[in-house]
């Protein structure tokens, strides 16, 4: 957006040796009733470790549908 400024101070930092880091996002498709979830596993060293997508119906919050992606 013209004239907008937007700050952000996100900085990865790194997790303990030997643990991952997972990420998790969903889109919601409500007027179909269906969303996905994507999950994102790091290693500590921030090295792609695995990852898995997925669809499912229903419509719950976006919250509901993160929570989903971590099963």
């Amino acid at each position: 957006m013209k004239g907008s400024t937007t700050l952000c101070n996100a900085k990865w930092i790194r997790p303990p040796t030997a643990y991952l880091e997972g990420n998790v996002d969903a889109a919601l498709f409500m007027d179909l009733g269906i969303f996905g979830v994507s999950t994102c596993i790091s290693d500590y060293l921030g090295e792609f470790a695995s990852a898995r997508t997925t669809w499912c119906f229903g419509n719950p919050s976006p919250r509901e549908a993160e929570a989903i992606g971590l099963l």
